[in-house]
């Protein structure tokens, strides 16, 4: 049946709507910025949305949350990450909480990864993955918080379980390596977290808890979650 020239266009028009509804899901997702928050170096307040590619820079004494399916990530203040799409982001600087039912991968600088360990049993109590990851110089800090985490390299993987911590050295070069620790304190022990997290003596707590839907901020060191 040949359709007339409005039917024609109407057509047109709602493909076109479709194609980038379709591109909108695969690589956007809200961000909701409070204080210092350039996206792409332009300064953004309130909520903005997010492709594929951006930029995020959080300044300090400031915070960022991003929200899409099945996903949330709250920054730390000082944090510089990158939203690639739904499946992963690059962590620069700073620090990240990431709550997930789906594989949301965190890229560590120029090397190193961070991924969930999807089990049949979570996927079928659709379970939250919860880790942490914050940097120091060119060493990323690893948590897992809730469910087993993998942290990969070139040349090793870990299996990260819950309250264990890996460490990535070298996250600025192409090549890296991890090193395994089995408490936040034992690592604090070895000397690992030095500087402004050694007078915590925890290394990620700092960082805000957020689940999807529920943003929420904590600047205080000493939050219990």
């Amino acid at each position: 049946m040949l359709l007339t020239p409005g039917k024609r266009a109407l057509a047109i028009v709602l493909t076109v709507a479709l194609q980038s509804y379709a591109f909108s899901a695969d690589t956007g997702a809200m961000l909701q910025a409070t204080g210092d928050v350039k996206v792409n170096g332009t300064p953004v307040s309130g909520s903005f949305t997010l492709s594929g590619g951006d930029s995020i820079e959080v300044g300090p004494n400031s915070s960022a949350s991003i929200r899409t399916a099945g996903t949330s990530i709250s920054t730390a203040a000082n944090t510089h990450i990158q939203w690639i799409n739904e499946s992963e982001i690059t962590l620069n600087d700073g620090g990240v909480f990431v709550n997930t039912v789906p594989n949301l991968k965190t890229n560590l600088g120029m090397c190193g990864e961070v991924m969930p360990i999807q089990s049949p049993e979570s996927i079928s109590a659709n379970s939250y993955t919860k880790y942490e990851v914050k940097t120091q110089g060119d060493k990323a800090y690893v948590y897992a918080r809730e469910l087993p985490v993998t942290v990969k390299t070139d040349a090793r993987n870990i299996d990260l379980k819950p309250t264990k911590v890996a460490m990535v050295s070298s996250i600025r070069a192409s090549k890296c390596k991890i090193a395994y620790y089995d408490t936040v304190n034992d690592a604090v022990a070895n000397g690992l977290i030095i500087g402004g997290f050694a007078a915590t003596s925890i290394l990620l707590l700092t960082l805000p808890y957020e689940s999807p839907g529920v943003s929420a901020y904590c600047p205080n060191p000493r939050c219990q979650y």
